[in-house]
């Protein structure tokens, strides 16, 4: 019953259209793996190899939340894939970013 349950979840976020990753648990039968964030905040610190921390807060009294960017992280600006740098800004826009709730290391931002 349980696996059905956590499948009718996976199916109800996908029809959403939130992105999730289902991966075994050891006791829960399947676990969301993979997060989201609605950031209207957002400071990176990159190195030049790709490599840094991102901080994001939802609103202004928000505990910010700390994640990880390595070069395998995929930037979409207006619906499209973009090579990024560590010169890469934002601005005003707010951003979804999607992380491994685990490892925190960020997967995709996706920009307007």
């Amino acid at each position: 019953m349980r696996l059905l349950a956590t499948i009718s979840l996976g199916l109800a976020l996908c029809a959403s259209g939130a992105n999730a990753q289902l991966r075994p648990s050891g006791t829960n039968g399947y676990d969301l793996s993979e997060r989201a964030l609605e950031s209207a905040t957002v400071r990176m610190f990159l190195q030049s190899d790709g490599n840094g921390k991102l901080v994001a807060r939802e609103c202004p009294n928000c505990t910010p939340m700390r994640l990880i960017v390595t070069p395998k992280t995929q930037v979409f600006m207006g619906g499209n894939p973009i090579t990024w740098n560590a010169d890469l800004n934002f601005g005003a826009n707010t951003v979804d970013i999607f992380y491994d709730h685990d490892s925190k290391m960020i997967n995709r931002i996706v920009a307007p």
